[in-house]
């Protein structure tokens, strides 16, 4: 019998994984800042909210046992996502 508790969707658990990247790269950088690096880190983080409004799109379209679930995931780590303030010159 397969357990009721909840897992989170594999999209969900790489998101977060990314999410945390981008945190962690951004908090440890120690060298001389440069626009190389802030369209690098901007880049990033625009293609993790089209990843994310995609796959919003993606569960709304289709069927998915977990579907509120993972929608509410997904919100939390975009919420995330916008609080992530890239460094500027």
């Amino acid at each position: 019998m397969l357990s009721e508790t909840y897992r989170p969707n594999m999209f969900v658990k790489e998101l977060k994984m990314y999410v945390e990247y981008l945190k962690n790269d951004i908090a440890t950088f120690t060298d001389e800042l440069s626009a190389k690096n802030i369209k690098k880190w901007s880049a990033f983080k625009s293609n993790l909210l089209d990843g994310i409004a995609y796959y919003q799109n993606l569960f709304n379209e289709t069927f998915h046992s977990n579907k509120n679930e993972i929608q509410s995931d997904i919100i939390i780590y975009k919420n995330e996502i916008d609080t992530i303030e890239i460094p500027v010159l």
